[in-house]
């Protein structure tokens, strides 16, 4: 089974900053979706599901507080939101990272520093998807699982069912 790309949805109004994001991240083979407008950017986490979600503060960073609300409320917990600002005050870092951001990038962008934390936030994010779904098959063996009537037992006592772990007697 092939593994899926990753994907990266970038919300940023400055086309320049869009372009140059866009290119270095092109460079490194990795796949971007992007938007400008803010009022996109939620139906699209909702849609394209991206591993990462890299998103300029806006000026107004209030309103880039609610939209990292609202994208949480649609993406999945392993999907990780970094944010792109020139406002790194110590209560904007603290109110985004309440909001819901994982990591704060400060502008005047440093490319290398962007190439980074993607890249590392692609690895935490795909160990995280990776540790839920042995979460939910362990959940799934220990507690939701079929059982089995123990035909060799004449009492029809039921044991629990273990994939793998049929046995003949």
């Amino acid at each position: 089974m092939a593994s899926k790309q990753p994907d990266i949805l970038l919300v940023e109004s400055d086309r320049v900053l869009r372009d140059l994001i866009l290119l270095a991240l092109g460079r490194e083979g990795l796949q971007t979706v992007h938007v400008s407008e803010a009022e996109r950017a939620v139906s699209l986490c909702a849609h394209h599901q991206p591993d990462i979600v890299l998103l300029d503060l806006l000026a107004d960073y209030a309103d880039g507080l609610n939209l990292i609300r609202d994208m949480r409320a649609v993406l999945p917990a392993s999907s990780a939101v970094v944010v792109i600002s020139s406002l790194a005050f110590d209560e904007v870092v603290r109110q985004v990272v309440k909001a819901g951001a994982n990591d704060f990038i400060l502008k005047p962008l440093d490319v290398k520093v962007l190439v980074e934390k993607v890249k590392h936030g692609l690895e935490c994010s795909q160990d995280s998807a990776r540790k839920a779904q042995e979460s939910r098959i362990v959940d799934l063996v220990e507690h939701d699982a079929p059982t089995l009537i123990d035909t060799a037992n004449s009492s029809g006592t039921i044991r629990p069912w273990v994939p793998g772990a049929i046995s003949t007697a």
